[in-house]
């Protein structure tokens, strides 16, 4: 899985299949393709910026946070929960993962108001609410969404209603699960 930086879209995080973490800056290669040369000539044109080797196994979750710049989330197979954030050198990884899924991490998302909360899905059939600021690094928030694997998650972003302009409703999440059902939730509301 990969996803982009959203200021910096020729910044790209890239999850691998030995459950290494890369950051790239493919500029050279967008550029390349648009003066016509192949996807192929680029390959290992460029090497990472960034490499974290410490996930326990692969994983898919990937997200980019909106609201503090140039931070990424990665969640794994093994359950685990790591945060990686702009430092001096380039970027830094916090080696204590957040735990509290009881299996795979499927999706996680950064909430779009708030820089230090995200929420993540697993196959555990639950959807958490973190705030990076816990120490404890375990979830704030808990809910048993589904009956089966909850396999994405995303934030309300925006909101439209007649007559008004887009703005922006930072506490209502939709999940969606394996069973083929999605639930819409308000974080107010949960305990």
């Amino acid at each position: 899985n990969a996803q982009c930086l959203p200021e910096r879209p020729q910044i790209v995080g890239v999850w691998s299949d030995q459950g290494i973490v890369s950051i790239y800056n493919i500029a050279p290669q967008l550029s390349a393709l648009e003066n016509g040369h192949s996807a192929r000539d680029q390959e290992g044109a460029s090497r990472p910026l960034f490499q974290f080797k410490g996930h326990r196994s692969e994983g898919y979750a990937i997200d980019w946070s909106r609201c503090a710049k140039g931070t990424l989330a990665t969640g794994d197979c093994s359950a685990q929960i790591f945060v990686t954030s702009p430092a001096e050198s380039g970027w830094r990884t916090d080696p204590q993962p957040f735990v509290s899924h009881e299996a795979s991490v499927e999706d996680l998302q950064w909430s779009p108001s708030e820089a230090t909360v995200f929420a993540s899905c697993s196959v555990d059939r639950t959807v958490r609410f973190w705030d990076t600021r816990n120490p404890s690094r375990q979830c704030m928030l808990s809910v048993n969404a589904h009956d089966s694997d909850v396999n994405v998650i995303n934030w309300n972003k925006c909101w439209r209603a007649r007559g008004v302009k887009r703005r922006q409703v930072g506490y209502l999440v939709v999940s969606g699960s394996d069973d083929g059902t999605f639930r819409i939730w308000d974080i107010r509301n949960l305990k």
